[in-house]
């Protein structure tokens, strides 16, 4: 068997001694090194963040509490303006005064259901009786409010009425309108 010698080079304690030396001097160069931080995104304030106050530096006397200075206080005031109420139903029903709320009793349901069974049309104020899916008559004119979307009667004609009534979004704003015709119903064979 070959027995291996151990080979010591001259240099071998110097060149140990050199390396530990290097490597102390990287690792203090690294720990003293002044590192600047990443920059950071820009934040925008949300929209009704005003801060509510000013952080000052108070004059510290010598022998007086020294009391932590706090953060700014940041105080949320909610602006409604153009946001819709959290109130108010998502689907708008009925007219500006909602369900229950309707005064005018042809309000209360959709201008379908009603049946025109009268007219009243040769004169200036022409006029027209109509039956309430309840059963009641009641005689109207042009220009008075019937069904749920916000109807109006726009004319009144020999064997007719027309009725233009206002869908609306969620905010309120017209997106349609529809023109319904009521036809006079036949009783008894005749009109």
């Amino acid at each position: 068997m070959l027995r291996l010698k151990k080979r010591r080079d001259k240099f071998s304690p110097n060149l140990r001694a050199v390396s530990c030396i290097l490597l102390a001097l990287v690792i203090s160069g690294l720990a003293c090194k002044e590192e600047t931080p990443p920059p950071q995104p820009e934040t925008r304030k949300p929209a009704g963040l005003t801060p509510s106050r000013t952080v000052t530096s108070p004059q510290i006397t010598p022998g007086a509490e020294e009391t932590p200075i706090g953060e700014i206080e940041i105080e949320y005031r909610y602006d409604p303006y153009g946001k819709v109420d959290p109130f108010e139903p998502f689907l708008l029903v009925g007219g500006p005064g909602g369900i229950g709320g309707l005064e005018n009793p042809l309000e209360q349901s959709n201008v379908n259901d009603f049946k025109l069974v009268g007219l009243i049309w040769g004169i200036q104020d022409a006029r027209a009786i109509v039956v309430a899916p309840s059963g009641e008559s009641y005689v109207v004119r042009k220009g008075i409010r019937i069904g749920r979307n916000e109807g109006e009667l726009i004319g009144i004609y020999k064997d007719k009425i027309v009725v233009l009534e206002k869908i609306r979004d969620l905010e309120g704003r017209v997106i349609k309108t529809n023109k319904i015709d009521l036809k006079l119903e036949e009783l008894g064979g005749r009109r």
